[in-house]
């Protein structure tokens, strides 16, 4: 049997891997949920911005990007 570490003796990016996660995708996940909770969406509203961000190949700031960008050039 493997030798494990209490989870409190292990590094970020140990529990991270433990996870299944890499730093990366945690700083990404996170900066999503932070942008998702800045906009005053409701919870329904935030969950189907991110599954269809996630079905188009998009992070949620790409999509906020896009849709600035097409309001100003709009304007």
């Amino acid at each position: 049997m493997e030798n494990l570490r209490p989870v409190d003796q292990m590094t970020d990016a140990e529990l991270l891997a433990e996870l299944g996660f890499s730093e990366a995708e945690f700083q990404q996940q996170w900066l999503e949920s932070q942008l998702l909770n800045l906009l005053p969406l409701s919870e329904e509203e935030a969950f189907r911005l991110h599954a269809y961000c996630q079905d188009h190949g998009l992070t949620v700031q790409e999509f906020i990007r896009h849709a600035i960008a097409a309001s100003l050039s709009a304007a």
